[in-house]
């Protein structure tokens, strides 16, 4: 990492203290050169809490580094490189909600037996060497022994679990923890994060048809030499918490993930949104079973899977997901793919076949915005009538955009937010096509 206590600098900027943790921020521009220009953030956490992730744990989950500083006193600070052009006004405000929002992804894998990483700890405020905490990894590829029973099996929405007592060929003997994603394959956020918590992938997994699973291991401590004992309690009750625990947790990280994504930072080893979009389309497209036959590229097919409907200030994200679907091998009714077919047409009627009738699914980008225009009503309302119809039956997929209700459409039916990002959005609707 590049020293950004050295050089020339040109101008300090105090971005103010995130809010709870008690962490000050201070942006500092640098110039190297003649036209070589950057800019570094420094972190001076000041608050500290008995156990757990601290500030400077997170602050490292982030890339920040600690080092004497030359910007307090000769104390040291923890800094990172960030891009020139980046307004970190609200950065504070937003490490505010991360630190939040890992504490409690936290607390949510801890009772799963899974502690996240704590490259620092207490170090910074005791003036003690900081620290890296880790697991040890006595199993070999946690499938392979003398003696595998199937102790336990559960699930969430999300994810499907078994555990498992192992005595390797070593004579190494505790428990395995499989995890396999009932929606295959795992999406471009979710790989990285399960590699993140140290799970590890096998190909064929004997407790999920040898189809592949990821896994985590729990050793067996003698003890009093009972089975039972506090290592056999420890494994059973953090099995037994994943339903509640596991899935919620990742949401935590990886909505933290989300928030500091926009100013360069990243919690998890997640790749960026355009190459989230690629490995996206290139592993659900190759999922999909044998490409069917679509119709002649500017036709009107009489029946479509998704119709997309949205206000314009919502197109920025209605035409990546009609592309990603399209490509996919679906046909998707999205205005700009047939703007010869709708010249010159009776549009409120149009549309309202289209809505009503000739879809298998609409997704609805829901904001103050499609709220208040004439036509997204029109289409709103024509798909709703479709619902009313079919009595209920799922139809409408609605995105949400912000906080905004719609008459009508119930709170009750489940939404995806926007956060959730458009290549996973995307990736979940190819998934629900090609299982309905």
């Amino acid at each position: 990492m590049k020293d950004f206590h050295s050089g020339q600098r040109i101008d300090k900027e105090q971005l103010g203290r995130a809010a709870t943790c008690g962490v000050d921020f201070l942006a500092v521009q640098h110039q190297w050169g003649k036209e070589q220009f950057e800019r570094s953030i420094h972190a001076f956490p000041s608050q500290f809490s008995t156990s757990g992730l601290q500030t400077t744990d997170v602050l490292a989950l982030l890339g920040f580094e600690m080092r004497d500083c030359a910007f307090n006193h000769g104390m040291a600070c923890y800094s990172v490189e960030s891009r020139v052009d980046l307004d970190l006004s609200k950065l504070p405000q937003a490490f505010d909600e991360v630190y939040q929002a890992v504490i409690e992804g936290e607390r949510h894998l801890r009772l799963c037996g899974i502690p996240l990483p704590q490259k620092e700890g207490w170090g910074y405020f005791t003036g003690r060497p900081s620290r890296q905490s880790g697991r040890p990894r006595p199993f070999g590829d946690g499938h392979s022994g003398s003696q595998i029973e199937q102790m336990k099996r559960s699930e969430d929405g999300t994810f499907r679990f078994a555990l498992s007592w192992m005595t390797s060929n070593q004579d190494v003997k505790g428990w395995v923890v499989h995890y396999r994603a009932k929606n295959q394959p795992v999406s471009a956020e979710v790989m990285p994060v399960l590699g993140f918590l140290g799970l590890r992938s096998f190909n064929e997994c004997r407790f999920f048809d040898f189809d592949e699973c990821w896994w985590t291991d729990c050793g067996y401590n003698a003890g009093e030499g009972s089975m039972f004992n506090a290592s056999a309690e420890f494994a059973h009750r953090a099995f037994d918490s994943l339903a509640a625990n596991f899935s919620p947790g990742i949401a935590k990280l990886l909505h933290a993930h989300s928030i500091l994504e926009p100013f360069g930072l990243r919690l998890l080893p997640i790749p960026d949104a355009k190459a989230r979009m690629e490995v996206e389309l290139r592993t659900r497209t190759k999922s999909l079973p044998a490409a069917r036959a679509t119709t002649r590229p500017g036709a009107l097919p009489e029946k479509f899977d998704v119709a997309v409907t949205f206000a314009g200030t919502e197109r920025q994200y209605a035409e990546p997901l009609a592309k990603m679907v399209r490509e996919a091998g679906y046909e998707v009714f999205y205005d700009d793919f047939y703007p010869a077919q709708l010249w010159g047409k009776n549009l409120h009627e149009f549309f309202y076949e289209i809505y009503s009738k000739r879809a298998r699914y609409c997704v609805m980008f829901v904001s103050k915005h499609y709220l208040g225009r004439e036509w997204t009503n029109h289409e709103r309302q024509s798909a709703q009538e479709r619902m009313l119809h079919e009595k209920g039956k799922e139809y409408i997929l609605p995105v949400r955009v912000d906080d905004t209700s719609l008459p009508g459409l119930l709170n009750t039916v489940g939404y995806m937010p926007i956060s959730a990002g458009i290549e996973s959005i995307a990736g979940f609707l190819i998934e629900k096509l090609k299982q309905s």
